[in-house]
Parts: structure tokens; sequence; C-alpha cells
């Protein structure tokens, strides 16, 4: 669809390395260990740490999120799943990265069926 797919993990640069070789992943890795881009993107705080409120999280992680940019780098779409209660659509994302690729707007005037 004409997107590059790039994958930020809470892992150390060698883990990321070895994660990457280990299983010859077709995509980009980005190591964010001290969740330095997480903090920029608001879905890492110490102070709202989602292994204090979430069951079954023993680490202290950032909310699991999806962004889509355009080719001038802007944000076209974001997801952010803080309370563990919506779960991933690749609908969404994918019809995203189409209107990016694009260069059509893009917005999701509907919800899907549970």
């Amino acid at each position: 669809m004409g997107g590059n797919l790039l994958v930020v993990v809470q892992a150390s640069y060698k883990d990321t390395l070895e994660l990457a070789g280990h299983f010859e992943l077709p995509f980009n890795l980005l190591a964010d260990p001290n969740n330095l881009l997480a903090k920029q993107f608001g879905i890492y705080t110490k102070e709202v740490a989602l292994w204090e409120r979430i069951a079954g999280i023993s680490e202290d992680v950032p909310a699991p999120a999806t962004y889509v940019l355009n080719q001038h780098g802007k944000i076209v779409y974001h997801s952010v799943d803080t309370d563990f209660s919506r779960p991933f659509s690749a609908t969404e994302m994918l019809g995203a990265v189409f209107s990016a690729c694009h260069q059509i707007p893009y917005s999701v005037k509907y919800s899907l069926a549970a």
C-alpha cells in the first residue's frame, strides 16, 4: 500500500537486534528502552503506571498505540488504548495508510460491530 512499518519496543538495543535477527522481521524495529519516545507521544508516564491499573501487567510499560503518518510527517491517524479496552483495528489502520499514501483525508465515521 506504499507504507512502511516501524515497531517501537521497550527493550534494550542488544535485545532488539537479536529479536530482529532471530525472526528475520520484514519491518523496522526501534528500541526505546527508557521510554523516551513513548513519553513524547504521551503513552508512558510513571505517575499513571499501567501495571498499577491493569490486571496482568507486571512491568512498567507504555500503553499500546498505533500511529499513521503521511509523507510530510503529520499524524493522520492514531489509536491509543490506555485502558486495554479497545482492540486494535487493522481495518482502521490500513484505511489510514491507504489515505495517507494517496493524499486523501481519512476519518473513522463508523463503528464496527463487536
